[in-house]
């Protein structure tokens, strides 16, 4: 019980003795008077009643009540902004993302070299245009955009990185040998191959990152000799997302299957002053 109310249950106990003794000197008084005094000598003894059983600290409890309330509000906020931003950087093996999305990594404005080879819109228009697979970006390259000692150098060191581990899979988790993709980039595979036009498969995140430093590489190489590139290892957007993901331990020692590939058609001969204008004028937020 706080003092204020002990404070307050002392006083009614004083007027209840006042209006007693009052009562009694005044025995010979009015009894009108003498009822009154009585009524209200018990509805002081009724207040000290209720003050004494009153629970103590209710106040203190409401006040802890909400901020009790206040503090697990704020916790579920705190829990959904947490979520969404591991989403925004770290897609688990259900959902994934399109390393190859075309909408993703075409520049917005172009400057090609005239006289590209044109790969078609198939695997057997591909080749027959002499154009190269590329298992990293999973698009048919025409030979100006290939540079072919690169990437025989970044699938020996995915090889050898990898070890026996497989590094790609189908939607349903069936392993793909390393072969079926050689067999797809010969116009070799067998009916019912996994690779094939217009179909998606899933490749470990260890695949994404040699990809990462292979398109950077190869990015600086055809700068430094003038040659002409294609859509995805120039874009922006490749370099913009492999950068923080190349930095980071958690990342880099996932195994996690995260990443759809399906083959498509990326546009060759961004030239390094286009190179440089499609830098300008990517956003840097």
């Amino acid at each position: 019980m706080s003092g204020s109310d002990e404070l307050k249950i002392d006083r009614d106990d004083c007027q209840s003795k006042s209006l007693l003794e009052g009562s009694r000197g005044n025995e010979d008084g009015d009894s009108t008077d003498s009822d009154t005094t009585v009524v209200l000598v018990n509805q002081l003894r009724k207040r000290r009643l209720l003050h004494r059983h009153q629970p103590p600290g209710r106040r203190i409890i409401v006040l802890l009540l909400t901020f009790l309330c206040t503090l697990l509000v704020a916790i579920c906020f705190l829990l959904v902004w947490v979520v969404s931003l591991r989403k925004s950087h770290h897609h688990d093996s259900d959902g994934g993302f399109d390393f190859n999305d075309s909408q993703s990594y075409s520049p917005a404005e172009t400057t090609v070299s005239p006289g590209i080879t044109t790969c078609g819109r198939s695997s057997l228009e591909a080749i027959a245009a002499g154009c190269h697979f590329d298992t990293f970006s999973f698009g048919w390259t025409p030979p100006e955009c290939t540079d072919i000692q690169l990437y025989n150098t970044s699938i020996f060191a995915l090889q050898t990185q990898a070890g026996n581990s497989p590094t790609f899979y189908t939607p349903t988790r069936d392993v793909i040998p390393f072969s079926a993709l050689e067999d797809y980039a010969t116009g070799n595979s067998p009916p019912g191959a996994a690779v094939k036009d217009h179909h998606e498969i899933h490749t470990t995140w260890e695949h994404y990152l040699t990809g990462c430093a292979y398109g950077w590489q190869k990015v600086q190489r055809a700068a430094t000799r003038g040659w002409p590139l294609e859509e995805w290892s120039a874009s922006y957007a490749l370099a913009k997302r492999c950068g923080p993901d190349l930095v980071s331990r958690e990342k880099q020692d996932s195994e996690s299957v995260t990443l759809h590939l399906k083959p498509w058609f990326p546009a060759c001969g961004l030239t390094a002053e286009g190179m440089r204008r499609e830098i300008a004028a990517s956003p840097r937020s």
